[in-house]
């Protein structure tokens, strides 16, 4: 069953397709890497529930539209790559439990817009690569 899935990692496959909707809290999903494949679409609000997910990586596919506002509220999440996609829209300006453990976010080459609010990280814990427009 994939609810006792821990981790996926299907980088570099050359997958094609959507990230499926069927997401919830009874996942204990950690880890979720879909990066450097052909992978479209938009991210799955659903996925933004999983209570457990610390590291998602989908870099490097042609996934489009704005984060979904459930991933802002993944307190566990630690590494968080959507570099090199076709995002837009910004982040939340108010702090909230996506900014308590974070440690590494890479978001260039997508087409977020916005203020970027530095000031909900810890200078000294988290590594940045952004690019704003």
């Amino acid at each position: 069953s994939l609810m006792k899935l821990d981790e996926i990692d299907l980088s570099v496959n050359s997958l094609t397709g959507t990230i499926p909707n069927n997401w919830d809290e009874t996942h204990i999903i950690s880890s979720f890497n879909l990066s450097y494949n052909n992978i479209t679409g938009k991210l799955p609000e659903s996925l933004g529930r999983a209570p457990f997910l610390r590291n998602f990586h989908v870099s490097g596919n042609s996934l489009t539209g704005s984060i979904p506002s459930s991933y802002f509220n993944l307190s566990k999440l630690e590494e968080l790559y959507l570099d090199d996609n076709s995002f837009v829209g910004g982040f939340p300006q108010s702090r909230g439990p996506f900014y308590e453990n974070l440690e590494k976010l890479s978001i260039h080459n997508n087409i977020f817009s916005g203020r970027f609010p530095a000031e909900h990280f810890d200078p000294y814990k988290l590594s940045v690569s952004i690019t704003f427009y």
